[in-house]
């Protein structure tokens, strides 16, 4: 009796929180004890109503947002990702569909396997699974995947989105402007130069741009923005912002960039050419590029991102935002870590620099390839500028003299390349 009484204390009160969703719903499947079913976003929180749950009708936002599946289980094996399949297509499953779940849900799925009668492990997780929907009738299928390959099925949705239904449109193909990329996902290639700006949709996908020789500017905004579950391949062109508040590229969550034979040039405001906020499994390459900016040509904040530039140059140009009349050639925050490959030249007056939250060594902030050299000098004081206390140190960077290649090669050195390299840190008040 007091056994029951506990459980259902338990349950009653995670009822009560806001975090939880509490009706039980009938889950037809051998591991999954229950499923809460939260929301669908973007506007419908479920609660106990099955029509929200099994045909919920979503706004016109949904068609470029994605529709959200947000929720909890509890499980009898263990996790390791959630995925989804879109009218019966094949399944997609992403790092990002798996959240961390916080206490109260933890406590809930314990009470509900107690209260099953379930005596073996318990698993709960939260999900938040984009599914890209599109105006009109969209058959969904949400699954957890266990660790052991076997997956089940615990939401099926029938879900209506608002908005004109149109035909596919065959997405990639020659580009004219920039509005070309909202076709989706494909494989691109400039007929001319263009001006604009294109951030990646939710929904994410595969984009190879090939900038054909040509230029492609953006005058106002962030050029070109990669969010979550989205991989971005550019080579063979420039792209240039003009606008001095806004970075050339950004780097969101969980997404891919690589760059191949491609000029990137920030405005000489406070801006960079390619800077990364990126996830545990976002992965960037900068290969034989010359990247420049009036902040920093790559400003790394995350420390689980994986950040790798093979060869190329670092170009310095105009006064720069970090004091001094200088801008970076890398900026290094909150621990991160970039690789070294290759045959690097940082011009003159490029600096590698990092602020307060970046405690590292100089010696650990990098990662280079067999060969390669790194070396130090003592620190010189160069005063404040902007409120930031600075010093710098002087780098001798030695390139292996058979460097390691990238996905698309690099020409074979005959030589050890030398470059010195001014570096500085930044002491923020």
């Amino acid at each position: 009796m007091k056994k029951l009484l506990a459980v259902l204390l338990i349950v009653a009160m995670v009822a009560a929180m806001s975090v939880v969703s509490f009706a039980d719903y009938t889950v037809p499947n051998e591991n999954v004890m229950h499923v809460s079913y939260d929301e669908i976003r973007p506007g419908i929180v479920c609660g106990t109503d099955s029509a929200k749950i099994n045909t919920p009708s979503l706004g016109e936002a949904a068609a470029t947002e994605g529709a959200t599946f947000w929720g909890w289980v509890a499980l009898k094996k263990e996790v390791k990702s959630f995925s989804y399949k879109l009218n019966g297509g094949e399944a997609v499953s992403l790092a990002s569909f798996t959240v961390q779940p916080e206490q109260p849900v933890i406590d809930a799925a314990k009470a509900i396997a107690l209260n099953k009668g379930h005596e073996g492990d318990v698993y709960a997780s939260r999900f938040k699974v984009v599914v890209p929907v599109k105006p009109g009738t969209n058959e969904v299928e949400v699954f957890v995947d266990f660790t052991d390959g076997t997956s089940e099925v615990f939401w099926k949705s029938t879900v209506a989105v608002a908005g004109e239904i149109k035909e596919d449109v065959v997405a990639g193909g020659d580009v004219t402007s920039a509005e070309d990329f909202a076709k989706g996902p494909g494989e691109y290639k400039l007929v001319n130069d263009i001006t604009g700006i294109f951030h990646t949709p939710a929904a994410g996908g595969k984009y190879v741009i090939d900038l054909n020789g040509k230029t492609w500017t953006a005058t106002a905004d962030i050029l070109l923005q990669v969010k979550d579950n989205a991989e971005v391949i550019i080579k063979n062109g420039t792209l240039v912002s003009t606008e001095g508040a806004q970075d050339t590229i950004d780097i969101i969550g969980n997404a891919k960039l690589t760059l191949v034979n491609v000029i990137v040039k920030g405005n000489v405001g406070s801006a960079d050419a390619i800077f990364v906020n990126g996830g545990s499994t976002a992965v960037i390459v900068v290969d034989n590029c010359d990247l420049s900016a009036g902040k920093a040509g790559i400003d790394n904040t995350s420390n689980v991102a994986d950040v790798t530039v093979i060869g190329g140059k670092f170009s310095v140009y105009g006064e720069g935002a970090e004091g001094n009349g200088r801008s970076c050639a890398i900026e290094l925050r909150n621990n991160a870590k970039i690789k070294l490959v290759g045959d690097i030249n940082f011009e003159q007056n490029a600096i590698i620099c990092r602020t307060v939250t970046h405690t590292n060594s100089w010696a650990d902030s990098f990662i280079l390839s067999e060969g390669a050299k790194l070396e130090f000098s003592a620190d010189v004081d160069l005063g404040s500028a902007s409120g930031n206390q600075y010093t710098q140190v002087k780098a001798t960077y030695t390139a292996p003299a058979d460097p390691e290649t990238g996905d698309f090669g690099l020409i074979a050195l005959a030589f050890v390349a030398i470059s010195s390299v001014v570096v500085k840190k930044r002491k923020e008040n």
